[in-house]
């Protein structure tokens, strides 16, 4: 004859037991292993050769000519064009705003004009326009007395750079105590010979 328990902990330890059984049965499986889904993306291709951009030299034969140059205080144009990373570092910040006598062709290329002011290069010199060219100072710390203006394309400073650089006074600054009234009005100071 069986003795069997039929007490409710029993069973527990039955199944249990199976569970333990069933889990033991499997392995880990390696995915490495597995073939990829039918719906999967395939490997990725090789990235293709980098070859440096060229630089397009029709701007890059003759000397960049001004017409005029003009220094502003930032209006909300202007202000848009600096940034906010450049308005919350500014102190009393300007605009450089110049105008050549030829507009600069706007074609794509991997060379752009700059702006030097009294022999010093602002190298974030943007191109605003087919016809006007701007840079900002933070301060009034590179004006001086008497400025000079030019410009040069990277890639060919020495052919491109401006033959007849302009000219401004620092009290043709607004701000300044002896600065004129007006706005965007710009300053023609013609090369002193």
């Amino acid at each position: 004859m069986w003795t069997t328990s039929s007490s409710p902990a029993e069973r527990l330890r039955r199944v249990l037991a199976c569970a333990g059984l069933l889990c033991a049965s499997f392995r880990p499986v390696d995915a490495a292993r597995l073939p990829p889904a039918p719906d999967s993306p395939g490997p990725a291709l090789p990235a293709p050769e980098q070859r440096p951009r060229s630089v397009d030299t029709s701007q890059l034969q003759e000397s960049v000519e001004l017409r005029s140059v003009s220094v502003l205080r930032l209006d909300p144009e202007l202000a848009s064009l600096a940034g906010p990373h450049f308005l919350r570092t500014a102190t009393d910040p300007l605009a450089i705003e110049l105008v050549p006598r030829t507009p600069f062709d706007t074609s794509p290329r991997g060379s752009a004009p700059v702006i030097v002011l009294n022999g010093r290069k602002l190298l974030h010199s943007l191109w605003a326009a087919d016809t006007r060219l701007v840079a900002f100072l933070p301060d009034r710390q590179m004006i001086r007395t008497i400025n000079s203006v030019e410009v040069f394309w990277l890639g060919n400073e020495s052919l491109t750079r401006t033959d007849q650089p302009l000219y401004f006074s620092a009290s043709e600054v607004p701000g300044s105590t002896r600065a004129r009234r007006g706005r965007r009005r710009p300053i023609l100071i013609f090369p002193t010979p």
